[in-house]
């Protein structure tokens, strides 16, 4: 299983108490990339994200023990997705980390071979245009199928996953997300549209269209308030690797 932590504004140090704790989680490298950072709002969002990160990893072990917070980094590799590091060595565990409206979302696999992608959005309306230019035709079809109020779940639920999947194919948004293609079947759009209580991640179809490289096998949604939570699989694993049913406590 993959473990994953989630947290929501208040459930970590503010900003200038992270800034404070940075020497006591943060690896030299870090602490170095840290101080080039010049916005507030930047540096607050990438260190929730590392104490988030090393909140997770100190639940995994190498060689029987626990990972340091401050003998493993997270460095940006070319493509923008950080790598760990443990002690100036890159490891073949896929890590990946997406922050928005205060929540921090962090998920890692220790299996080589397995590209993770996650993503976590705030629902919200968005305009017009945004449909039209970043939503194939059937998934703009569903959207006006569906209640009058669900169209901004629906189309915030897409654009997570799309982010996601692209993360896991290491692209980013450097392709037209209508080139991923996400579909949901009733039950699950009805697990996943009701904000009330969250039901656990659901799986999504992913489909691809002329990419590069071939799409994560695997995808899964989830709802938590009105956060959506994604996260999205490259690998030829074994059939029931998938995210832990409960997020990590910290």
């Amino acid at each position: 299983m993959i473990p994953w932590i989630f947290l929501r504004a208040g459930e970590y140090p503010s900003g200038s108490e992270l800034f404070s704790l940075a020497p006591s989680f943060l690896s030299p490298a870090e602490i170095a990339y840290l101080g080039t950072l010049r916005f507030p709002r930047r540096r607050e969002d990438w260190l929730a994200g590392r104490w988030a990160a090393k909140r997770l990893l100190a639940a995994l072990q190498r060689g029987g023990e626990p990972f340091a917070p401050t003998e493993t980094a997270l460095l940006r590799s070319r493509s923008g997705a950080p790598v760990l590091h443990h002690r100036g060595r890159p490891l073949p565990h896929s890590l990946s980390l997406s922050h928005r409206a205060g929540g921090v979302l962090c998920a890692c696999c220790p299996l080589p071979g397995v590209a993770l992608g996650v993503d976590l959005e705030w629902v919200e309306d968005r305009h017009p245009a945004f449909y039209q230019d970043y939503f194939t035709p059937a998934e703009q079809a569903f959207a006006a199928e569906v209640e009058p109020y669900a169209p901004a779940v629906w189309f915030t639920l897409l654009w997570s996953a799309k982010e996601a999947v692209l993360k896991s194919l290491g692209l980013g948004l450097k392709v037209d997300p209508r080139r991923v293609e996400i579909s949901a079947d009733p039950c699950t759009w009805q697990a996943l549209h009701l904000p009330a209580s969250s039901p656990g991640w659901q799986p999504l179809a992913v489909h691809t269209h002329s990419l590069p490289v071939d799409a994560p096998q695997r995808l899964w949604a989830q709802r938590r308030g009105d956060f959506v939570l994604t996260c999205a699989l490259k690998a030829k694993g074994p059939a029931d690797l998938a995210p832990d049913e409960h997020p990590l406590q910290p």
